[in-house]
């Protein structure tokens, strides 16, 4: 697929996820500039951007100093019919301390770690699971 393609049937969406119930961040997508999110793609179905690598490292840090939390990152690859293929995820993962700036450093310091570690080239993608405190909260609350 090219990248005429892609941007072509790009939709915004991250998502925060709380077993299998999945939405869309909207603190998250507050943050990021229109131009960054048009030059990505998005998972059929779910709304999940699909980010190249640079997008990717810059979105967490944008994250980290709009105090959102990247809970975990997926690696995938688009292929040329648009099918998106899973390769690989972070795993890591951080109790909720009281403190949410530490909460969101010890996250986002792993996952831009694991991107960087995790370089893809052309054709693979990432995607970020991020929330804010407050959506952090509610997913909390609604879960029991």
């Amino acid at each position: 697929m090219s990248k005429e393609q892609r941007n072509s049937h790009a939709v915004w969406g991250y998502v925060a996820r709380s077993g299998s119930a999945i939405r869309k961040s909207d603190a998250l997508d507050d943050i990021v500039p229109h131009d960054l999110k048009n030059t990505c793609v998005t998972a059929a179905g779910s709304g999940e951007l699909l980010l190249p690598y640079a997008e990717a490292l810059q979105i967490v840090a944008m994250a980290t100093s709009h105090g959102i939390a990247v809970l975990g990152v997926e690696s995938f690859e688009i292929r040329g019919d648009g099918a998106i293929l899973a390769l690989d995820y972070s795993g890591y993962e951080f109790p909720r301390s009281a403190d949410w700036p530490q909460f969101v450093n010890a996250n986002n310091r792993e996952a831009d770690r694991w991107i960087r570690n995790h370089r893809l080239g052309e054709e693979r993608a990432y995607i970020l699971t991020a929330v804010s405190e407050a959506e952090f909260q509610s997913l909390k609350e609604s879960s029991g």
